[in-house]
């Protein structure tokens, strides 16, 4: 993860930088489609509007090399255990990518799932959005120092391929974009040149693919963390890392201080340094929080900015986001800066384009920090009920979970010449008639007999026969929902108590929409007798049903139902 800028934590907010003018659109309007170009020209660094792509999310069961919950919590994500802001919107994600977590469910009732950036099918679907919104493609994140972790390393690489496909499917670009954060301060250059020549160029080649970015011919390579107080390097690694890159061929693009011009928050000598850059990109996330802010920053600092990288023929790009918050992982207040409908964005693209510079922008999918354009939770029914979550309509208006994807296109349009200049926000808050509002306030977690139970995580390597998987199914249906199982939940449900995933099963029967309609008919001790006479096909002793509604009564039947199907006594009887 990135720094929000110091400046507005001081409370001083400074501007950004950009770059060159873009280039007129096409001509041919059958090169086009009604939002962006069907196929994106793979030459031009300054006349693209690109976004950060983190690609940093995992599940313990997504089949990655990581193995662990990876930027959405530090463990199970659970109530007070999570380290994103904005829910994504989950609603286009493929079943089997999407996995179970213990924030129970969703406002309109659905679980509350998490998707893995390991998964192919995710990166397409992001690429498909790209292309669908008009945005021209991505800047792909590569942290230097996890790349030590040879788990890290191969995630890092699925991803890269991921990506690579999903650019070439889409007619979308991306380049590399190493982050030094958290680098070694004696072997970041080094390190980030080994990765570069054996596994950028020559594993995974990435620059053979002709959705790889290049500028003048030359490959797109940026450096995030030149110059920062809190990142490695002095002047002269920096100098020669960018030295060494030039020599390889590329074309270098540095992610600086947003003050780099005048020396605010930046090492001391690195003055010397910003002449070596192909493309000097200052980061703007933290450094200005209004429209005013956007507008006023043209004299403050992206004239001043530009004129001086244009003297030296350097080229600059302004970096711009939709808001900013962090208050699940790093404290902080909740919308720290709010992205009032698009206002906030769309400001900061016409500060942009009326200076004559292009951007980039930060982030696609960062959840953590909330910047991100993608899909996310328009309000209270698509995030969890019981935990906050930043949701699209925090300061008040409604707006659809790709708003910002669309807003993001008209950027790239604004940006490119091919949308017209205009103060207001140019997309509708939804396309088409807007659905209806939620109720003004969720329903209380414990209205009913029975409360919102919360969910379980699956048992590595219990495993199941599948006539004994399709014998479970049955009986948790006749448990939680008191009815057989139809062919189509039998269908579905018994696969994965097959595979090991019996917890995702529970979850699904405890937190759905059907249980939470009969939930308010049940008690803790009456739901407790059926459990025990439906699972192990017995009245409960005394201490088994005062565990057991007590345990539904603390929302966590759902283990007590895991641990009477995985029991000796379940076994023996079935």
């Amino acid at each position: 993860m990135r720094t929000i800028c110091k400046i507005l934590i001081a409370g001083i907010f400074a501007a950004c930088g950009s770059q060159q003018a873009f280039t007129s659109g096409p001509d041919d309007p059958d090169a086009t489609s009604s939002r962006g170009l069907a196929v994106v020209d793979a030459e031009g660094f300054l006349n693209k509007t690109t976004a950060g792509y983190q690609g940093w999310f995992a599940a313990p069961d997504d089949a990655s090399t990581l193995g662990e919950w990876s930027h959405w919590s530090r463990s199970v994500p659970s109530p007070g255990n999570i380290t994103f802001e904005v829910y994504p919107d989950t609603r286009e994600y493929h079943r089997d990518d999407l996995f179970d977590t213990r924030l129970g469910h969703l406002g309109d009732g659905r679980p509350a799932q998490l998707f893995t950036s390991a998964s192919p099918r995710v990166t397409d679907l992001h690429f498909r959005w790209m292309k669908e919104s008009g945005i021209d493609g991505v800047g792909l994140q590569r942290f230097v120092g996890p790349l030590a972790d040879p788990r890290h390393f191969a995630f890092r690489n699925q991803v890269t391929r991921n990506v690579r496909a999903a650019a070439e499917a889409h007619g979308r670009v991306f380049y590399v974009e190493y982050d030094i954060s958290g680098a070694a301060e004696a072997t970041w250059v080094e390190d980030t040149q080994r990765d570069w020549r054996e596994t950028m160029q020559g594993a995974l080649a990435v620059t053979n693919s002709d959705r790889y970015l290049r500028h003048g011919g030359k490959p797109v390579v940026a450096v995030w963390g030149f110059g920062f107080p809190d990142r490695p390097g002095t002047p002269d690694r920096a100098i020669e890392l960018i030295e060494w890159f030039k020599a390889q061929g590329c074309y270098v693009v540095g992610g600086v201080p947003y003050e780099w011009r005048t020396g605010g928050n930046t090492k001391p000598g690195f003055d010397r340094v910003w002449a070596h850059l192909d493309v000097i990109q200052p980061w703007a996330v933290g450094a200005l929080a209004t429209e005013a802010d956007a507008a006023s920053h043209r004299a403050r600092f992206i004239e001043p900015d530009k004129a001086w990288a244009q003297q030296r023929g350097i080229g600059y790009q302004r970096v711009i986001f939709p808001g900013f918050a962090w208050s699940n992982w790093n404290g902080g207040a909740r919308n720290m800066i709010p992205r009032r409908a698009g206002k906030f964005f769309w400001a900061q693209a016409l500060a942009a384009r009326q200076s004559g510079v292009s951007a980039f922008i930060a982030m696609f999918d960062e959840y953590d920090e909330g910047t991100a354009i993608a899909k996310a939770a328009e309000d209270a029914s698509m995030a969890p009920v019981g935990q906050y979550f930043l949701t699209l309509d925090a300061e008040g208006t409604r707006v659809s979970s790709d708003f910002y994807l669309r807003l993001a296109g008209a950027v790239t349009r604004l940006l490119n010449g091919t949308e017209p200049v205009r103060a207001e926000v140019p997309v509708p808050a939804f396309e088409g008639a807007p659905p209806a509002p939620p109720p003004s306030t969720p329903p209380p977690a414990g209205a009913g007999g029975v409360p919102v139970q919360l969910g379980v995580a699956d048992q590595p390597g219990r495993t199941f026969a599948r006539d004994r998987a399709e014998r479970v199914v049955q009986r948790l249906y006749q448990a939680v929902l008191g009815r057989d199982a139809d062919p189509s939940g039998l269908g579905a449900y018994a696969p994965l108590v097959e595979q090991g995933r019996l917890g995702r099963v529970i979850n699904a029967l405890v937190l759905s929409g059907e249980f939470e309609a009969r939930r308010g008919a049940l008690t803790p001790d009456g739901w407790s007798v059926l459990l025990y006479q439906t699972l192990l096909d017995r009245s409960p002793d005394p201490g088994g049903a005062t565990e057991t509604s007590n345990a539904i009564a603390l929302k966590r039947a759902a283990e007590r139902i895991q641990g009477m199907v995985l029991s000796v006594e379940y076994e023996q009887k079935n």
